[in-house]
């Protein structure tokens, strides 16, 4: 039996409750009537790089090591070397910078950098998240000293002015994807990562897209809504109800807008002939504050609206047409599920107590757990960046794990303290306690992951290079 294609599309930020609002991604349902849905799947950490280092190696965040701005993806064995190693064509279209070989993915056979214009040039993700244009100018004109230089500027230019301004990447996306599907002479099977970033703050979608949900009121706003998360959290912002219901219409633009984009990149597996002979998996890595609790961003919790993630399988030989499969599903589970549909060996981590949980086979999980093992960006980063006294934000300096099954969630504080929740029709309902089974909880947890880590800062780990350190400080994570 030959090997077949795999694409594996991350809409990054994408919350399962609205992405399963058909209105607001008619061409996604569509597509999910040749596939299996699964709605009750979870992200191992709420926001991306730990979330992603997860998926690429079948390991909680604790077990993968990559849980914050000091920690660096670093795995001897990962999802895209095994199918490299198997015969596999692996390549990544990535718009979200933390995927990129100066965070150490860097195990894709081709690796092309959406956020830029043209793939020659110096690379200028870090210019552009510095604050300040005298900095911007001085970090640019230590890039243009090399042969690269027309390049380097082109995209420069196309950063400042054009990315952002339509989209936030997809349809230069769209445009490689189909050169390289179309050009592609290779008679071996792909592997092709798609990070798309519309759903991610901030939200700008197209007018068109825009229109069809804000009101004529908030058409006119709209524009000078505050789209600063760590302003919002420090109380510099104020938010009132209505700016969040803006935010949220905004946020159903974006996905709306995406949703059209997919339907482009379905379009072109057809046309290509290449639709049948694929595994097509749609998922999110995380998901989205959208005034919950105040908040914004995906950072400092691991409620239900950053954990549950949609999860979209087409693959009809093997999974169910229009079917919903209600299992819990942690989303590094796609590690063992694309290696088996690959027919490669799962490498020795079935033999681990929590191993990668295949979805081609029947069983599912008793529980789901996620770890929040770096507050990001640091406590002390947004005091020092707004200028607010460290008392008003030491609530949210603490690290976090849950666990959640089918009727209750349990999330464990650093300090020892718990919340407790019952799960009901409306997810889950913080309680004041449970019953005797929260000491089971925690300990299910701790038979997972172990004893909950009481320092973050390894000083074992390896030792980040100077461009990767400073990139993250331009980004607000040091």
């Amino acid at each position: 039996m030959q090997q077949p294609n795999i694409l594996l599309v991350i809409m990054d930020t994408a919350r399962a409750d609205y992405v399963e609002d058909e209105r607001v991604m008619p061409n996604l349902h569509e597509f999910a009537e040749e596939g299996t849905w699964f709605p009750n799947t979870f992200a191992n950490a709420p926001w991306t790089l730990p979330s992603h280092s997860s998926l690429f190696t079948g390991r909680y965040p604790s077990e993968h090591g990559t849980t914050g701005a000091e920690k660096y993806f670093d795995s001897e064995t990962t999802l895209m070397s095994a199918l490299s190693d198997n015969g596999y064509q692996t390549i990544s279209f990535s718009n979200n910078p933390w995927i990129s070989p100066e965070f150490g993915f860097d195990d894709f056979d081709e690796f092309v950098p959406c956020w830029q214009l043209f793939r020659r040039g110096a690379g200028l993700a870090s210019i552009s998240q510095k604050e300040g244009l005298n900095s911007q100018i001085r970090a640019l004109a230590s890039k243009l000293a090399d042969s690269e230089a027309p390049f380097t500027i082109a995209n420069a230019l196309y950063m400042k002015f054009i990315e952002g301004r339509y989209d936030s990447g997809a349809a230069l996306t769209n445009y490689r994807v189909k050169r390289w599907l179309t050009k592609r002479t290779e008679q071996q099977p792909f592997f092709a990562f798609v990070n798309y970033m519309e759903p991610h703050l901030e939200y700008n979608p197209p007018k068109k897209y825009r229109e069809e949900y804000l009101s004529e009121d908030e058409r006119q706003r709209w524009s000078d809504v505050n789209q600063d998360p760590w302003a919002c959290l420090v109380g510099t912002a104020e938010m009132t109800d209505s700016d969040f219901k803006l935010l949220r219409n905004l946020y159903r633009s974006e996905l709306h807008y995406l949703d059209a984009r997919l339907e482009r990149l379905f379009n072109l597996l057809k046309t290509t002939g290449e639709l049948d002979s694929t595994v097509v998996i749609i998922t999110g890595d995380h998901g989205e504050h959208l005034g919950e609790r105040g908040l914004m961003d995906h950072q400092y919790s691991l409620s239900e609206e950053l954990l549950r993630v949609p999860l979209l399988v087409r693959y009809p030989s093997v999974f169910d047409r229009g079917k919903c499969d209600d299992r819990l599903v942690e989303l590094r589970d796609l590690f063992a599920t694309i290696l088996s549909l690959a027919e490669v060996d799962n490498l020795g981590y079935a033999e681990k107590e929590t191993p990668s949980l295949d979805l081609t086979e029947n069983g599912g999980r008793d529980a789901v757990i996620s770890e929040y093992l770096t507050p990001q960006p640091s406590i002390d980063t947004l005091c020092e960046r707004y200028d607010v006294d460290r008392q008003t934000l030491e609530k949210y300096d603490r690290t976090l794990r849950s666990i959640r099954t089918p009727k209750k969630k349990l999330v464990e504080e650093s300090d020892g303290s718990c919340q407790y929740f019952e799960i009901k029709d409306g997810g889950p309902q913080e309680t004041d306690f449970l019953d005797d089974s929260d000491d089971e909880l925690i300990q299910m947890i701790e038979c997972a992951v172990g004893e909950f880590p009481q320092d973050t800062d390894d000083e074992g780990d390896r030792t980040l290079p100077e461009s990767n350190r400073q990139r993250l400080e331009d980004l607000g994570y040091l």
